[in-house]
């Protein structure tokens, strides 16, 4: 009996120091989101700020129209941090971007141990990185 409640305080131990790793890492990186400027002096600019962010599929928008605002495209697409939450949200880690906020919870409510979905999340980015 006793060795299990080493082992639960051994487990309990390291999920806090996990935690507080991923506290720290998301504040870094809510940091570096409102720091972060997106400025392309020219439309092409715009259109290859958009292209590196959503893939090339955002290109498909001129076809259209013949004409689209990168400038325009590219802001009304840039989310904002999400206050600090108390608890290391999984969703947290991708709500910089709302395409990968929106796949996360979805593939979220699929699985239900924390290990799973994370590695399931990130190897599902790797293979999907943007929408298109």
């Amino acid at each position: 009996r006793r060795q299990n409640d080493d082992d639960d305080d051994e487990a309990g131990e390291r999920r806090r120091r996990e935690e507080e790793a991923m506290r720290a890492w998301l504040a870094e990186s809510r940091e570096a989101m409102i720091s972060r400027r997106v400025e392309p002096e020219d439309a092409g600019g715009w259109r290859a700020e958009a292209v590196r962010r959503w893939g090339e599929g955002v290109a498909a928008a001129e076809a259209g129209t013949g004409a689209v605002c990168w400038e325009t495209f590219v802001r009304t697409r840039l989310s904002r941090p999400p206050p600090p939450s108390p608890h290391a949200l999984l969703q947290e880690f991708y709500a910089h971007d709302p395409w990968r906020l929106l796949s996360c919870c979805v593939l979220m409510s699929r699985v239900s141990s924390w290990e799973t979905k994370h590695f399931c999340i990130s190897e599902f980015f790797k293979a999907f990185p943007t929408p298109s």
